[in-house]
């Protein structure tokens, strides 16, 4: 099987979305682009059935020496599933479908955040030779060179801070990055853009400062909050959206404290609630929080975060008020 499969058999799957995307248009781009569109075929995978697929590889090209079928969601059916008798033979059709295809054809199978190990279509195309290429969400320093090569694509003078600043601040998300990046090439023009402007123009920094407003606000320090949240209305950021990162960062409470309850240690906390690149000095203040707050005190942030909404939406309370008044409800509440 493994010589039937090979380079006629793509698998592009991970967490990062983006790279998954790019390398699928890159592969398409290898189309004539005159008959593309006959030669590409996206197919849902959710109810698909061997035959069908089998039916789908067999289309020979159109005035073209290959053609590409694109297949979405059929990795996923096979992730953490149980293994079985049926759930095997099921498997075992799908690669015997991907192994008859003509020579014209390359299946490309498109997935996402999926486990190698308990993924049994993974696994047996990995066995088969197909060719498996793995996106992983970039660390610090592949992220660091990411958006300088995009920079330099855009002809964006980055300075070396302001690269490390956007990177903390937009973390591995590079749908995010690229909007940001092409939003400071044409704010900036030619002049060089340091950390400061980046804080200034970045969505992500006003996000971290409504979720260190909250930390503040649970350490019991009124005043000081009043006063970030004071700030935060004069640059311009709505009430509502503030009031929408208190409740978020409300709610990630609630998910550490649950994660921590069940044992699992901070660097386990911090993954499994999708908070692998927040700050770290975020993440610690938000365990530490997390860890002496119990689940009543929780539920009353979540509460008033509530009812300040309700306020400001019925007209009982103008919006500033309403969150100047929850700024002491909250610290009030901390414990």
């Amino acid at each position: 099987m493994a010589e039937r499969l090979g380079p006629g058999v793509i698998v592009l799957y991970g967490r990062d979305e983006y790279r998954v995307a790019e390398r699928l248009r890159a592969l398409t781009s290898t189309l004539d682009p005159a008959v593309a569109e006959f030669n590409r075929s996206v197919v849902a995978g959710e109810r698909l059935t061997p035959g069908e697929l089998r039916a789908q590889l067999e289309v020979l090209p159109f005035l073209s020496a290959r053609r590409l079928v694109i297949v979405t969601g059929l990795l996923e059916r096979f992730d953490e599933v149980p293994r079985s008798a049926r759930r095997q033979a099921e498997v075992d059709a799908f690669v015997a479908a991907l192994g008859e295809a003509p020579p014209t054809t390359v299946a490309i199978l498109v997935g996402g955040d999926l486990r190698p190990a308990r993924n049994l279509l993974l696994s047996a195309l990995h066995a088969a030779g197909a060719t498996i290429e793995r996106f992983s969400l970039l660390r610090e320093g592949e992220l660091v060179a990411w958006i300088q090569r995009r920079a330099r694509q855009r002809q964006l003078q980055l300075q070396p801070e302001a690269v490390t600043r956007l990177a903390a601040l937009v973390g591995p998300n590079l749908w995010t990055l690229e909007q940001e990046i092409e939003k400071l090439a044409l704010w900036a023009g030619q002049e060089p853009v340091d950390a400061a402007t980046v804080a200034l123009l970045t969505p992500a920094a006003r996000e971290e400062s409504v979720f260190r407003l909250v930390d503040t606000l649970l350490a019991g320090q009124e005043r000081e909050a009043a006063r970030q949240l004071t700030v935060l209305l004069a640059s311009g950021e709505s009430p509502f959206g503030i009031l929408a990162l208190l409740q978020q960062r409300v709610r990630q409470l609630w998910l550490v404290r649950e994660l921590a309850a069940a044992g699992l240690s901070p660097a386990e906390v911090k993954q499994r609630a999708g908070l692998g690149y927040q700050p770290e000095e975020l993440f610690r203040d938000l365990y530490a929080f997390a860890g002496r707050l119990s689940a009543e005190s929780v539920r009353a942030l979540h509460h008033a975060l509530l009812e300040t909404d309700e306020a400001i939406k019925t007209g009982r309370r103008p919006p500033e008020l309403a969150l100047l008044l929850l700024t002491r409800t909250l610290s009030e509440g901390r414990g």
